[in-house]
């Protein structure tokens, strides 16, 4: 085994700790002839915060809301 390399696959709940073990183990290594390469640091950022702005979008309840207020609504005013 090559230390730990990070295997799982990739998704918003497995990112996080495969940028520490990124951070932790060499970039490459090569044993008896055979060679690992992880994915970058920048690469797992960049796609820990695609799928962080995906996962906000998806949901109507994490969306902008935008409401109106007519005058004679507002508070401490009295109608003219």
């Amino acid at each position: 085994m090559l230390g730990a390399m990070h295997t799982d696959p990739l998704t918003s709940e497995t990112i996080p700790q495969a940028i520490i073990d990124a951070a932790n183990a060499p970039a490459e290594a090569t044993v008896d002839g055979e060679s690992v390469k992880s994915h970058s640091i920048k690469d797992l950022i960049e796609a820990d915060r695609y799928l962080a702005s995906k996962n906000a979008t998806a949901s109507p309840r994490k969306s902008i809301r935008i409401s109106g207020l007519a005058m004679g609504d507002a508070p401490g005013r009295r109608g003219c």
